[in-house]
């Protein structure tokens, strides 16, 4: 592996930018090196990057950011950085605090994982085994108005609109289509033997042209809320000329819209609207 891309000097960025630096104990530890392997490697580091990016302050006996410290652009990103701390929490809570109990950097509670939709566990573990073993999966589907058996060619799961998505070719429609996991049923792989039977493979999302399909919903705060509500929505996201720009694709365009036009409780209207182009 070469220096530019090996994967602790993003490490060691990561704790410079939002920690203020490390200590070659701490890195030993998150590496599962000894601290004299690890001491040679930040050295190395040193030398790549040059004088003035990194030094080290014997009164913290830490190395700290220097004059020319600059990480690299996703590591400057505070919401890449508040999405990892996310990840964080929500990964000790599946691997139990007392039996694993990972090292969190922060303490992090997400509200929102409460009152979550809950998909089955025979369900989840069906789609998940189908998606890792690129096989055919059979679902018996609730939909709003009836219920029936689709055969899936599983491509990736999302998370959309407060649920859990499977993101699938449909062979029974003969078409791309998202999933609600909450809507399963009963969902089973497919083995070889009764797909060769049905005259079906599992077909993969590289002709999903909807997931391929790039767009930008432009959304402003809703101008029948009052203008300081209005400038507190701005505030919170990232504006250009007036408008907040999403950029996603033509699969997940709808759910962007339904998370932004979502009622505001005081005044009962949509805190978002789509910006004039869009609504037209």
């Amino acid at each position: 592996m070469s220096v530019i891309s090996d994967p602790r000097f993003r490490l060691f960025e990561h704790y410079l930018q939002w920690y203020g630096g490390f200590t070659v104990t701490e890195m030993s530890e998150l590496l599962g090196q000894t601290r004299q392997h690890t001491s040679q490697f930040v050295n190395r580091y040193l030398r790549f990057k040059g004088e003035g990016f990194l030094c080290y302050d014997r009164s913290l006996k830490r190395y700290v950011p220097g004059k020319n410290f600059n990480a690299s652009v996703k590591v400057q990103n505070a919401y890449l950085f508040l999405d990892h701390l996310r990840g964080q929490e929500m990964i000790t809570h599946y691997r139990d605090f007392e039996t694993w109990e990972p090292d969190n950097e922060l303490f992090f509670e997400d509200v929102e994982r409460y009152g979550r939709m809950q998909p089955s566990a025979k369900v989840t573990a069906a789609v998940s085994t189908s998606l890792r073993r690129q096989q055919l999966l059979k679902v018996k589907y609730r939909s709003r108005n009836r219920e029936e058996v689709r055969t899936l060619s599983p491509n990736r799961l999302l998370y959309a609109a407060n649920r859990f998505h499977l993101r699938a070719y449909c062979h029974s429609r003969d078409g791309y289509r998202d999933f609600v996991l909450t809507r399963m049923v009963s969902a089973e792989p497919v083995s070889k033997m009764i797909a060769d039977e049905l005259g079906l493979q599992w077909k993969s999302g590289e002709e999903d042209t909807a997931w391929f399909e790039q767009r930008v919903v432009r959304l402003k705060p809703n101008p029948a809320l009052p203008e300081e509500i209005q400038e507190v929505l701005a505030r919170d996201f990232p504006m250009e000329e007036g408008e907040l720009r999403v950029a996603c694709n033509a699969a997940t365009e709808l759910y962007v819209k339904m998370q932004f036009q979502r009622l505001d409780l005081t005044y009962l209207i949509p805190q978002w609207i789509l910006a004039p182009s869009e609504a037209d």
